[in-house]
C-alpha cells in the first residue's frame, strides 16, 4: 500500500508531498491539472522506464520517492531479502533519481539497487491500469500468490523460499571451492616449498648473530693467535720481559724499605702487581692454546651465513621476519587444507538441505 508520495521537479511538478490515509483515496481535477503526472510518478515507483522527457524544464534532475507498508507475510519480503535489501520496519522507501546525463538510480530502503530488480518487485507494490492496461490478475505469474493466499499457504512457501536460499547459498558455496581447486593445490604447493625450504634451515631468533659472531672469530684465529702469544711472552715469557723488570724493581724496593721503612707499601704494591701481570700473562696464553684453526668449520658457518642471506631476500629482513613468515605460511597452509573438510560439510549440508526442500515442496504441492 502506498502511504507517501514525494516529487521533485517531475514534468510540470517543482515540489510536491502526498499522504495517503486509510481506504479509497481519490484526486479529482480538470485536464491538465497534472492527476496523469501523479500515475507517471508512481510508474516509475513500479518500476516503469525512465527518460530524461520526464525532467522539469531548466532542470537537471528529477526525482520520486514513494513509502510503501508491507504486509507482515507479505512475499515480496523474500525477494527484496534475497536481493540484500535490509527490512527493518514494515516500510520499503523506494526512490527514483532521473538526470539529464543518463546517470538515472535506483535505491530501495537507501540501498542502491537496479532497474531490473525494480521492474520484479514493483509490480507487487502497485497495479497501475486503464482502459487499455494489462492487470496483474491477468499476469500468470501472480496466479501462485493469489492461490497460496487463498490457501493459507504463505508460511510454508515462505519456509520453501528459506530452503531453496540456503541450497542455492551452499551450492554456490561449493562451486566457488570446486572452481578454485585447480588454485587452491597450486598454492599448497607453493607454500610446502616455502615452509620446507625455511624448515631445513633449522632457524632460531638470533641465529644469524651468533653466526657472524662465530664466522669473525674463526676468520681472525691467526690473529687473535698471534695477539695472545705475543702479549704473552712479552708479559712473562720473554728474557726481559715484563715480569721480569718487575721482579728487578720489586727487589730494588726490597733494598728500599729495609733502609725506610716508609716504602714497604709500595713495595707491597709493587709485589701485588707483579703477581697480577703474571696471572694475566697466564691467561692469554691459555687463550692463544684454545684457538682453534677450523677451516672447514668456517666454510660451514658462511655457508649457513649464505643460506640465511638468501632466505632473506625471499621471505623476509631477518631471521625473526623469516620465521613469522614461516608461521604465517603454516596458518594459511592449515586453512586451506581445512578446505576439504569444508567441502566434506557442505555436501552434508546439501545433502540434508535437498531432503528438507523435497519434503516441503511435497507439503506446498
Amino acid at each position: 500500500m502506498l502511504r507517501f508520495l514525494s516529487i521533485r521537479n517531475f514534468a510540470l511538478i517543482e515540489r510536491l508531498e502526498l499522504e495517503f490515509g486509510e481506504g479509497l483515496n481519490l484526486i479529482t481535477g480538470e485536464t491538465g491539472s497534472g492527476k496523469s503526472i501523479l500515475v507517471d510518478a508512481v510508474g516509475l515507483l513500479v518500476g516503469q522506464r525512465a527518460s530524461s522527457e520526464l525532467i522539469r524544464s531548466g532542470c537537471e534532475r528529477a526525482r520520486v520517492q514513494g513509502i510503501f507498508e508491507l504486509a507482515p507475510r507479505e512475499p515480496l519480503r523474500g525477494m527484496l531479502e534475497e536481493a540484500g535489501i535490509e527490512l527493518d520496519s514494515d516500510q520499503l522507501i523506494v526512490r527514483r533519481e532521473v538526470s539529464r546525463s543518463g546517470a538515472n538510480k535506483v535505491f530501495l530502503n537507501e540501498t542502491l539497487s537496479t532497474q531490473g530488480l525494480l521492474a520484479r518487485v514493483g509490480p507487487r507494490l502497485a497495479d497501475i491500469h486503464g482502459q487499455h492496461d494489462q492487470q496483474v490478475l491477468l499476469t500468470p505469474a501472480a496466479h501462485l500468490d493469489f492461490l497460496d493466499r487463498f490457501g493459507g499457504h504463505l508460511e510454508l512457501r515462505g519456509e520453501v523460499a528459506a530452503a531453496a536460499r540456503e541450497l542455492r547459498s551452499v551450492a554456490g558455496e561449493i562451486e566457488a571451492i570446486e572452481a578454485g581447486e585447480r588454485e587452491r593445490l597450486r598454492q599448497i604447493d607453493h607454500l610446502q616449498f616455502q615452509l620446507r625450504d625455511i624448515e631445513k634451515l633449522k632457524l632460531v631468533p638470533g641465529l644469524d648473530e651468533e653466526l657472524e659472531r662465530e664466522r669473525r672469530l674463526l676468520g681472525s684465529a691467526e690473529k687473535r693467535h698471534e695477539g695472545a702469544r705475543g702479549a704473552s711472552e712479552l708479559l712473562y715469557e720473554e728474557e726481559v720481559s715484563a715480569v721480569a723488570l718487575l721482579k728487578r724493581a720489586e727487589r730494588a724496593l726490597e733494598q728500599l724499605s729495609r733502609h725506610d721503612p716508609e716504602h714497604e707499601a709500595t713495595a707491597r704494591r709493587l709485589a701485588g702487581a707483579r703477581i697480577e701481570v703474571e696471572e694475566l700473562a697466564f691467561e692469554l696464553r691459555e687463550y692463544a692454546d684454545a684457538i682453534e684453526f677450523d677451516p672447514a668449520r668456517l666454510d660451514t658457518v658462511q655457508a649457513r651465513l649464505a643460506e640465511i642471506q638468501l632466505a632473506r631476500r625471499k621471505y623476509g629482513d631477518s631471521v625473526e621476519a623469516i620465521l613469522e613468515h614461516f608461521e604465517s605460511c603454516r596458518m594459511e597452509l592449515e586453512e586451506l587444507a581445512g578446505q576439504e573438510t569444508r567441502l566434506e560439510e557442505l555436501e552434508a549440508r546439501r545433502e540434508a538441505g535437498r531432503e528438507r526442500f523435497g519434503r516441503l515442496v511435497r507439503s506446498l504441492s
